[in-house]
């Protein structure tokens, strides 16, 4: 996809009552996430990103369940973090 939007979910599907997490914004092959989520490795797999595809991260709130940035910690390239100077949690 070269453009687009993908959920990252920590449910089956996006339901207003389940956990989700995430967004991967998609624009000319590169993802910009907003929020990350637990298994980030496990979701890029099965919606066919690749960590090399991810090339910022947006934060809205530093809930556990929303800032899983250790998969993106250890991948080769630079990724930039985006967020607020106050972010409420």
């Amino acid at each position: 996809m070269k453009t687009g939007i993908k959920v990252l979910s920590d449910a089956s599907v996006f339901m207003p009552t389940e956990p989700w997490t995430g967004l991967a914004l998609c624009y000319n092959s590169e993802h910009v996430l907003i929020n990350t989520v637990a298994s980030l490795d496990q979701h890029f797999s099965t919606q066919g990103i690749s960590q090399n595809q991810a090339a910022s991260v947006f934060l809205t709130h530093l809930h556990d369940d929303h800032s899983s940035l250790l998969p993106l910690m250890v991948i080769p390239h630079k990724i930039d973090l985006i967020t607020t100077c106050e972010i409420f949690t």
